[in-house]
């Protein structure tokens, strides 16, 4: 079936996770979507072995959190280790700032 009837409550949440983490990487939601970009660079968590654990400060940090790591700009190594993929976050930023370039 192409279109599927959900929950209005369950539609709803799924659509506010992902505009939260959309705003955040846009700059509207500056201080939770940046600060855990910031906080895996300063870690030195950028590649595979050098990933690291994460614990979200705010319900709003952790929303942002699950959603860059549902889109692959955070890679999980092993259970509970973490690390910041510049390249897919680069790729992102330059798909949402200009959608019509590929």
């Amino acid at each position: 079936m192409l279109f599927e009837k959900r929950p209005v409550l369950q539609a709803a949440r799924v659509w506010l996770q992902r505009a939260g983490a959309q705003f955040a990487l846009l700059g509207t939601f500056p201080l939770k979507g940046q600060r855990i970009i910031e906080e895996f660079r300063e870690a030195g968590a950028i590649t595979p072995p050098t990933a690291q654990p994460f614990r979200a400060h705010s319900r709003a940090e952790e929303h942002a959190f699950h959603y860059f790591f549902d889109i692959s700009v955070i890679r999980e190594t092993t259970p509970g280790r973490y690390y910041l993929d510049e390249r897919s976050l680069e790729l992102l930023r330059r798909r949402l700032l200009v959608p019509w370039w590929r």
